[in-house]
This record gives structure tokens, sequence and C-alpha cells, in this order.
């Protein structure tokens, strides 16, 4: 069944262009701390092949967009550390997997005229496939909760009656799941704080997993921004991976107080990424998509430093990647300018052996992928599941996504579907 999703169509009335996202002090903030801000910006052209090869063993072409095939393919036999077994919500996930496919295939055309239609849409073609996905391969996470606090709890739609965890589970009520953020969602909650996506996965329904403590895996590892096409351009978009003069200054610095609307777009993430701890960010204006993961400085020898804090680092930026500026109708090559891994931005661009190398704190870039690309879908299929499985590969998304890594499981598996390189 293709999973290519449809270009959708601007409503007669829309929003303006000038209908952008300023962002909030608390934003800026994020994006000028010393040692935790956007400082740099890495290219990495292994991120979207790494994810299909998650969980397909069908070549990925870099020129040409093939059907891809069911995203459920194999979803529960890999990565070692999960049950060789179906979960019990894999036949239903299924059912409802295959539902939203066929649904969106005999769709009309999406319309958008604002950015709540263009989550709309979202949620219609992305959102609702992913959270079916994820049934297929995990168990509720819910039954893993020993109790919620009292004002975290499941409740009647009027608050009026708290529901047990087995009452919502009964009721059909699944984690993982990607939600919608409220400002108790965030790290440090308060009413400047910033940082309000789209959607969010979270892999329970509780703020911090207990499972996941010391690992330094949050609950809350994807955040998902849309933005409408003709506010976010795609030229904008394109000229993340293209060192721009208005992203990047002279002196190769980030630009923090930019207008283009890329690097507005840069920023707004960011304060997302630094007030929800979610370390990759999906991002699309309908026409390209790009995964950015945050990179958090390695920690200096013998210094003990909080989980969510990186390490102070010396304010030092670097040009973001190279690559000459290309339409959308050749996103998926734009980008793609030294192979071999991680690289700076800049005219020349120099491969980065290892991500342990980059010792700023920015983001790392995927290549564009454009909208209709056959292979999005299953993509960030293998994203949520990547996410997920941080604690069992002890490993994060940014060390299993862009630099050259030794496989993930190799030697160890004891089937031939499991433990792709990812």
């Amino acid at each position: 069944m293709p999973s290519s999703l449809p270009e959708p169509i601007s409503a007669p009335i829309t929003t303006t262009p000038n209908a952008i996202t300023t962002p909030a002090r608390s934003t800026m903030k994020a994006v000028e701390d010393n040692d935790h801000g956007l400082h740099a910006l890495w290219t990495s052209d292994h991120i979207w092949v790494r994810l299909w090869q998650y969980i397909c063993s069908e070549d990925f072409h870099v020129d040409q967009a093939a059907d891809s095939p069911a995203p459920y393919c194999r979803a529960w036999k890999l990565p070692r550390g999960l049950p060789r077994n179906p979960p019990s919500s894999h036949e239903k996930g299924c059912r409802i997997l295959q539902n939203v496919l066929l649904n969106n295939r005999d769709r009309p055309p999406p319309l958008v005229n604002n950015a709540d239609s263009a989550t709309d849409v979202l949620k219609a073609y992305i959102y609702d496939a992913l959270d079916a996905a994820l049934m297929l391969r995990y168990e509720n996470t819910i039954a893993n909760v020993d109790r919620l606090p009292r004002n975290q709890s499941f409740k009647s739609v009027n608050q009026e009656t708290i529901l047990s965890l087995h009452d919502a589970k009964a009721r059909g009520v699944y984690y993982p799941r990607y939600g919608t953020v409220t400002v108790h969602n965030h790290i440090l909650p308060s009413s400047t704080t910033s940082g309000y996506p789209n959607r969010v996965l979270f892999h329970s329904p509780i703020t911090r997993d207990p499972q996941l403590e010391g690992a330094s895996f949050e609950n809350q590892t994807i955040a998902c921004e849309v933005k409408t096409p003709w506010a976010y351009k795609t030229e904008d978009l394109l000229a993340l991976v293209n060192g721009h003069d208005e992203i990047i200054n002279e002196d190769d610095e980030f630009i923090p107080n930019s207008t283009h609307r890329g690097s507005l777009l840069l920023q707004q993430c960011w304060g997302q990424t630094v007030s929800l701890g979610a370390d990759v960010t999906f991002v699309t204006n309908f026409e390209v998509a790009y995964i950015l993961i945050r990179n958090r400085p390695p920690l200096p020898p013998q210094q003990h430093v909080d989980a969510q804090q990186p390490a102070p680092q010396a304010r030092v930026l670097r040009r973001a990647a190279g690559g000459a500026g290309q339409g959308r109708n050749h996103a998926r090559g734009a980008g793609h300018r030294a192979r071999g891994g991680v690289h700076n931005a800049g005219g020349a661009a120099q491969a980065v052996a290892d991500i342990h190398e980059l010792s700023l704190s920015g983001y790392i870039v995927s290549s564009p992928m454009a909208w209709t690309d056959s292979r999005l879908l299953t993509c960030l299929v293998a994203l949520s599941y990547m996410a997920m499985d941080q604690q069992h590969w002890q490993k994060s998304v940014k060390e299993m996504l862009p630099p050259v890594i030794d496989n993930v499981d190799d030697d160890e598996s004891d089937d031939d579907d499991g433990g792709r390189n990812a």
C-alpha cells in the first residue's frame, strides 16, 4: 500500500504571509544562553536512510521515491531487548493503521488556510498513523505505572471523577502516543515558559518516567512542528542547510536575533527543545521536511552535571551546513554535500567522524525530504520506534542516527530481521 502523503491545497481565503511565530523572550533566553544555547548547526546526510533501515530491509533510493512497505512491517521483531512476540495491542493497531491509510488514500486533498488547519492535516496523515504504529510494537505503558499524582490522574471530561489506571486502560487509553502539550509538561513550568509544539511523543502518561531515570532518556522525546508554506517558504527552509548569511554571520556564528524565516523557525524549535526536553524535532511546511537533533556537548571528565543539563562549553560558534539552494522538486538532493557523516556548514564542508567531536550546543539538521516522498511516513514510524527504544540500546537518537556508528545489534541478534544498523 503506497504511503505517499498528498500535497495540501491552499484554501481561497488564508492567513497572510506575515502569520509567523515571533520568538518569545523566554525562547530568546534559551537560544542565547552562553552554555546551552543554539550556537552551531551541522548537517547529516545519513539520518533518513538510517531511519529507513531501522525497520525496512528494502534499499533506500536517494534519487527516487519507491513505494514504501507497510509501516508495520516487522514492527515487533527488533531490536534486542524488546519482546519477540507481538504486544497485546498488535491486532488492534493493525486494524487502526490499515483504516487510517485506506481512509487517507480515498480522502479529497486536504485544504489549508491557517496554522490550525495545518495541524489538522498532520493529525489525519501523520499522528493517527504513528499512534497506531506504536500499538504494533509496544505494550500499553499505563500498565507500568503504579499510580499517578492526584493532580495528574485521568478524570471524567468534567474532571469531577478520577479514573483509575485500570479504568483508563479499559476504556482504550493507550500510551505511548503523540499528544498536545500544556505548561505542566515543561521541565520548569511558568507563565513565561516557551515551547508549545503541535504534538509531542509521550512514552507514558506521567511527566517523568521513573524507569528512565539515570539513563537520561526522558518521557517526551520528539516534538513536531508544522508551518504553512506561504509563511515559511521552502526556500527559507532550504536555507537551513545552505549556510545562508542571514542565519550565519561573517564570523560563522548563528544569528540569534535574525528575522529570516528559517532562523525564526530554528529559534522557536530550540525553545521547545529546551522547555520540554525533547531532543528531536520533526518539522515540515508540506513541501519539505526536516529532522532536527539537539547536540548536547559531552560532559567534562570528573565533573558531575545533572542529567538534564549539558556541560558548560565555550561559546565558539560554527557555520551551518553546506549546499546550494535548490527548489522544492529537488528537496531530496539539497544538503548532500560531503558524504560520510555529520559535517559543519559553510562552503567547504568538513566531515566529522564521530558525534563526540561536536563540542558545541546546537542542532544537527537532516537533509530535506519532500513531503510527497513515499518514504517519509515510514521514516517517521522508525523515528518513533527509535525514540522509544533508546533505553533498550542505552544510546540516544543522536548517537544512532547522524554519525558512523557501531552496529547496534550485530552478532547478538537471534532474529535475521532484528538489530539492523540504524
